[in-house]
């Protein structure tokens, strides 16, 4: 089957499950002998104990529980690590490696659930007939669960807000008990009660367990980590935790994070990809022509169907029209392009003073900046206006009346906008992309607008180093690390993120203005060859080298899952 992912979100692609074998190593006359023996004289523990000491290679299904239909930051990161997956795969000739997409850690948007039927599985019974299957139709297989998402959302405690639970609730047969089971305090403790799962149940669930590894995929965007994220990340039934940059394998460390900390990068996104301005003509040529059959044949509404867990499945496609504010009609030349989210780790402030305060006096047609941003919690595209305005009055306003009609245009979109409208914001409006941000933990949009050929201003500091150098882009000096405010984020208090330089980003812009065709050439060429390293073939490639070692870890028995259940098990007894 074809996981197609819905056209309106920024990662548009489609993923095969990666059905690529890694190893195959035939068997000898007597390897089949000694294997009949093991089973003859110690039944199926001497038949596994034979296959892994004749290094038989086994399938290694991934599980990669994500908040798919969310459509944010993890949402886009799991979909492409999934591609880099199944590209990889692609090149390799070792175990059958198959990917299995879960929606996980968020709860989709509204309306979001009765439009996206591709395949993701998003209950936590779906999950159970596919576990089972897996299980049953090969017993030894390996499981790697993937729990892709903030960390308050990992194990099973009631309080998860997530909706399937990763690692999945019944692998470790731990269901929170109805309320009127809970014990009054005082009363002597009991032996624990559970309801016994039938034998056929025990049977492939026990498969799975003795098989199985946990790996959380997150990031974070200061110097520190919330309580909660600790204590999550140190549970038992976590074997590792996967983070995208060097930056947060520190910050994870000082903090106190016990678990294997592995650096697994982002990969380049494709339609960037395909679009940049160093690809081929030809390429571009082939895709122009592919866009222009696809927006012929589109229509306002699309109907499709498709099938789920064996049953048919009607849904439609509304385009989504973004609300559009221009500032006074602007139509500029040079347009510097900022894609975020509405919050204040991102820099929106500075960035509109040191817009303004840089291009104060040259002509107002020759240059604005166009913000393309994401409400967050209750903002709206009038207060978000509103906001801008407020920074605007306060430095255009003088004695000279005309100086208003002077200050650079600041346009607006807000979200959401289809896939083609958020690419077209960086192949043919922007002439460079800027985001100044205070923390972050990868940066795909800084990202994305390297990949496609763009001058980009950055905050020197956090997860966009990662890829980011003083060669292939224009970094922004950091003043000093400032303390987190509790109205940002509750569980950040004690926390610390860069303050950039106000002059500096002033002089950055100007700077970016200024280029040369050369200056420009060779700061964007610079990026173009280090964002090589990126590709979703070679992301793909570091996800199976470590999948490889999973499987040894797995198949030594040193994963430990036992601890794991008798962890909750304490829990459910307090």
């Amino acid at each position: 089957e074809e996981i197609q992912y819905p056209k309106d979100q920024p990662v548009d692609a489609t993923l095969k499950p990666t059905q690529t074998m890694l190893a195959t190593h035939p068997l000898s006359k007597a390897s089949l002998i000694l294997l009949l023996l093991s089973v003859l004289c110690c039944g199926t523990t001497g038949f596994e104990s034979a296959l892994g000491a004749l290094d038989v290679a086994r399938e290694v299904h991934v599980w990669w529980m994500a908040p798919f239909l969310s459509g944010g930051g993890y949402a886009s990161e799991a979909h492409s690590m999934l591609r880099a997956l199944a590209a990889d795969a692609q090149l390799r000739t070792r175990p059958c490696v198959h990917a299995h997409a879960v929606h996980h850690g968020d709860h989709t948007k509204p309306g979001e659930a009765d439009r996206q039927r591709f395949g993701v599985i998003e209950t936590e019974k779906a999950l159970e007939r596919a576990l089972r299957s897996v299980a049953e139709a090969d017993p030894l297989a390996i499981h790697v669960f993937v729990c892709h998402s903030v960390p308050t959302s990992w194990g099973n405690d009631p309080s998860t807000s997530a909706q399937v639970h990763c690692p999945p609730r019944l692998l470790l047969n731990d269901s929170p008990p109805a309320p009127q089971e809970q014990q009054h305090q005082g009363e002597e403790e009991e032996e624990e009660e559970q309801q016994e799962p039938h034998q056929d149940t025990v049977c492939w669930l026990d498969t799975i367990r003795r098989r199985h590894y946990v790996v959380g995929r997150t990031m974070f965007e200061t110097d520190g980590l919330p309580i909660e994220w600790i204590e999550r990340m140190n549970l038992p039934l976590v074997h590792e935790v996967w983070v995208p940059s060097a930056f947060n394998r520190e910050s994870f460390r000082r903090c106190h994070v016990r678990k294997r900390l592995t650096v697994i990068h982002q990969p380049l996104s494709d339609w960037a990809l395909q679009k940049s301005r160093f690809a081929s003509s030809a390429d571009q040529a082939q895709e122009a022509q592919e866009t222009q059959e696809t927006q012929e044949e589109e229509e306002v509404e699309v109907e499709v169907e498709v099938e789920v867990d064996g049953e048919a499945v009607a849904g439609v496609f509304d385009k989504s029209l973004a609300e559009v504010s221009v500032a006074d009609g602007s139509s500029a030349n040079f347009t510097f392009l900022s894609v975020f989210k509405w919050e204040r780790r991102k820099g929106w402030p500075l960035l509109i003073e040191a817009f303004l305060r840089a291009f104060s006096d040259v002509a107002k047609d020759s240059v604005r900046l166009l913000l393309v941003v994401t409400p967050w919690y209750d903002s709206t595209s009038d207060s978000i206006r509103q906001e801008i305005d407020t920074i605007r009055d306060r430095l255009c306003e003088s004695e000279n009346v005309d100086r208003r009609n002077h200050c650079p245009p600041i346009d607006l979109v807000v979200g959401p906008i289809s896939a083609e409208e958020f690419e077209s914001f960086f192949t043919e409006q922007a002439s460079a992309f800027v985001l100044p941000s205070r923390g972050e933990g990868w940066g795909r949009p800084l990202m994305d607008a390297m990949t496609v050929g763009l001058p980009t201003i950055s905050t020197n500091w956090s997860g966009n180093l990662e890829y980011q150098t003083e060669q292939n882009s224009l970094l922004v000096r950091v003043d000093h690390l400032s303390e987190v405010p509790s109205d940002w984020f509750a569980l950040g208090s004690g926390h610390r993120w860069a303050q950039p330089s106000l002059q500096h980003l002033m002089d950055r812009l100007r700077e970016v203005y200024s280029l040369t065709c050369a200056q420009r050439e060779r700061i964007t060429s610079q990026a173009w060859i280090d964002l090589q390293s990126f590709r979703e073939e070679l992301v793909g490639e570091q996800l199976f080298n470590r999948l490889e070692r999973i499987v040894e870890i797995v198949r030594a028995g040193e994963q430990d899952w036992d601890e794991a259940k008798e962890y909750f098990l304490r829990r459910r007894r307090r």
